[in-house]
């Protein structure tokens, strides 16, 4: 028996089957949706284009970005301008540098937070981390705020593990500028954003993915790891000689028919969010000149909210402008509204900002995501040691966002299916 499968249709199982195709390799994907790209794909509504979740590529891995530019074609090349909008004002990114819309008092207040952050050099979770970044001011206002909109929880709940350079950290002297200077322009960790011209994100990867191999609406309830025997939803029975699993640490852990209680254990204590997506379609043009923009206001559920005619014009028809907000949720934060609600608040808040008026809405739809980050407890690194340790003596490969329960972006991604793919294969040589 030499059967070869993955397990997941998404990024990461597309680039695993790309790696094993490239070798001649012969595999199959299998994937419960009906629809092969997990959070990366395309969304249609009528005329419109979106992401299931709003995505960019920055890679700077020249081999991935050939990839997606074979593929796509024509892109957008786009400098990052994200903006801040708090309590009706809009300060440039990050927003500690940008302060200058602020009133005074509030401005001396952050300065001299800033001034005055205690020194920690090993901070026991994000919090102190924030702190010793900031000060304990804008840490309280600005950066405790969206973090516990963002990820749902306080940051003394979080460990550190996953910041690396997505949370820029700044020095007195830029802090200061921003906060007496108009011209302080904003800067962002990644200096270019890609984005295909047609086809939303999924034009990136559509040309490569092993569509032949793929079979949707399969569904995985049961797993024997001794047997290597899968039962799907829809009856059908396999057996493998190897395999790569993409799917949740915490889903397969349930799965499993033979894996020890200490292992369950320890993938049930692994936390991530969900999330709602709202898109919406409107007539003429938007109020913003923002890519994207984050909310810190928490009045208001959704964090951030991407504009998807300015990825790519062609997302929407001519004359026609749409965008996406998010709205991360998880067992520590529930939205206590139900869909027409949630859509009803994103659209009054969004009009409230003046980002569009009400007579522009041509719709607005809300799709549900039960796995949208991999939220890093302060055991979270602990616990998925114990469950990837048992996985790969056991002889599964894992890859992705949450077949490794990482934070990856969209390059990490394809170059973990190309590992688990690339490891696979050395037993065929």
């Amino acid at each position: 028996m030499n059967n070869i499968i993955i397990l997941g249709a998404g990024l990461a199982g597309i680039a695993s089957g790309y790696k094993l195709k490239q070798q001649d390799i012969n595999f199959e994907i299998f994937e419960k949706e009906n629809e092969y790209g997990g959070l990366c794909r395309k969304l249609k509504i009528g005329n419109f284009i979106f992401d299931r979740f709003p995505h960019f590529s920055f890679t700077k891995d020249e081999k991935i970005k050939k990839m997606f530019i074979d593929s796509a074609g024509e892109y957008y090349s786009h400098i990052p301008n994200p903006s801040n909008y708090y309590k009706g004002l809009w300060l440039g990114n990050p927003a500690q540098n940008n302060l200058y819309p602020l009133e005074q008092e509030e401005k001396i207040k952050i300065i001299e937070g800033f001034k005055t952050k205690p020194n920690i050099e090993n901070p026991k979770n994000y919090q102190e981390w924030l702190d010793a970044s900031f000060g304990y001011y804008f840490t309280k206002e600005f950066s405790g705020k969206y973090t516990k909109k963002y990820w749902t929880t306080e940051a003394k709940n979080m460990s550190v593990d996953w910041v690396g350079s997505r949370v820029i950290k700044s020095n007195l002297e830029e802090i200061e500028y921003g906060a007496w200077n108009k011209d302080c322009k904003s800067k962002y960790y990644a200096s270019e954003m890609r984005y295909p011209k047609y086809g939303g994100f999924q034009n990136f990867f559509d040309s490569w993915t092993p569509k032949e191999n793929i079979k949707l609406n399969h569904n995985l309830i049961r797993w024997n790891a001794q047997k290597k025997e899968l039962l799907f939803d829809n009856g059908y029975k396999t057996h493998y000689n190897n395999i790569i699993s993409t799917l949740p640490l915490t889903y397969i852990a349930n799965i499993i028919e033979d894996i020890p209680n200490n292992i369950k254990q320890a993938a049930s204590k692994l936390c991530n969010t969900s999330g709602y997506t709202v898109s919406i379609g409107l007539k003429g043009k938007l109020n913003i000149p923002y890519l994207w923009f984050y909310v810190y206001d928490e009045n208001i559920l959704f964090p951030r909210v991407y504009i998807s005619t300015f990825k790519s014009p062609y997302n929407a028809p001519y004359e026609y402008s749409s965008l996406q907000v998010e709205i991360p949720c998880s067992k520590y934060r529930q939205i206590d509204l139900n869909n027409n609600e949630i859509v009803e608040h994103t659209i009054n808040k969004l009009v409230d900002m003046n980002i569009f008026d009400y007579k522009q809405v041509e719709f607005a739809q809300l799709d549900y995501h039960q796995y949208a980050n991999i939220l890093f407890t302060l055991d979270t690194e602990v616990n998925k040691k114990i469950v990837l340790d048992w996985l790969k003596e056991n002889n599964i490969y894992t890859a992705g966002r949450y077949g490794k329960w990482e934070y990856y972006w969209t390059d990490q991604t394809i170059n973990s299916g190309f590992d688990a793919a690339n490891n696979i294969a050395q037993k065929y040589k």
